[in-house]
């Protein structure tokens, strides 16, 4: 093992997982990025359990695959479904001293606004709302795509394309969003959508996909996208404010967006923003400053300078060299 001044410097690793892809990160005490390993889903709840296992396989392989057998003095965890399977094959590379599962709100907060408490709006593929405070974490939303999941990725790509069909039927409002729906999937009528849809395997992930043209369309001044990105923030808030509700949440709480639906457009964040300033005047509404996955790695800072926060130089290392995990716009 490396030494730092006779001391030896520990591993650790922090993996996040979802319904879109799973991503490793292997670091040491010195604050490094060693490795880091990415894969596709492993929600069991969309994607067959031998591609979960494949995923996560292929996901640590790359992460710890090319090393010498390391002992983790620490694993970070936050991810739906299988998280024992996840152990065993990290145990294939690595032997592990603790493990710890977080919650995906849990894990988001850390990452994004290095606090242990605070309510997290979480809009991936899929979306949900999580409150978490003294230790305990409650949750809102977050049904699924066929029973809610309102401003997440798949949310935002179902009504672009709904509203792509619209304008071709003339039944809505003219957008660029039917051509690039058909130039996307090369389609030579409108009709020709219904096997793209239908005929897959991956429905859900094929319609969340159609939230990048809506991005694009939003990004080129398109009313319509715009206007599904702007209701998307405000669902969102609403969201926010009945948890903030029914769980007696205080004013001056800190709520912060998280997932990568976020960056779709500047809108969703202002309308997500002034809706919950309407509610709450006092809330204080934040962007993440890592992706979740950092989510680990904060905690270990925290444990290691035995407080709640972390301080400013190693907040500047950890801004240094995780550089690739800060969360990317283009506002603020």
């Amino acid at each position: 093992m490396p030494e730092r001044g006779g001391t030896p410097v520990g591993f650790c690793l922090s993996v996040d997982g979802g319904g879109t892809k799973i991503v490793a990160v292997l670091f040491d005490h010195d604050w490094n990025c060693l490795a880091v390993g990415r894969s596709g889903p492993i929600n069991p709840n969309f994607t067959k359990l031998e591609s979960v296992e494949a995923n996560m396989e292929a996901c640590i392989r790359e992460c710890l695959g090319d090393r010498p057998r390391l002992t983790l003095d620490a694993v970070y965890v936050a991810m739906p479904g299988p998280v024992e399977l996840l152990m065993e094959v990290i145990r294939k590379y690595a032997d592990i001293s603790e493990m710890h599962t977080f919650s995906e709100g849990y894990m988001c907060l850390l990452a994004g606004i290095q606090r242990q408490q605070g309510i997290v709006a979480l809009a991936g593929t899929g979306s949900g709302v999580f409150g978490v405070r003294g230790g305990k974490e409650t949750h809102l939303g977050g049904w699924g795509s066929h029973l809610g999941d309102e401003g997440s990725g798949y949310d935002i790509g179902r009504q672009g394309m709904m509203a792509a069909i619209h304008s071709f039927e003339g039944r809505g409002p003219v957008t660029m969003l039917q051509d690039l729906v058909m130039e996307r999937w090369q389609l030579s009528h409108m009709w020709d959508i219904i096997p793209v849809i239908y005929g897959t395997p991956s429905t859900r992930e094929v319609i969340a996909s159609c939230s990048l043209l809506v991005s694009r369309a939003a990004a080129a001044g398109d009313e319509v996208a715009q206007r599904i990105f702007a209701a998307a923030g405000e669902s969102l808030a609403v969201q926010v404010l009945a948890l903030m509700s029914r769980d007696s949440f205080p004013g001056r709480s800190w709520v912060m967006s998280a997932g990568s639906v976020w960056k779709g457009h500047p809108l969703m964040f202002a309308k997500f923003k002034a809706a919950l300033h309407a509610g709450q005047p006092e809330v204080a509404a934040a962007l993440p400053l890592f992706e979740p996955v950092m989510g680990g790695v904060v905690q270990e800072a925290m444990r290691m300078e035995t407080g709640e926060g972390v301080s400013e130089p190693i907040m500047q290392r950890l801004m240094t060299t995780f550089q690739t995990f800060l969360y990317q716009t283009d506002y603020r």
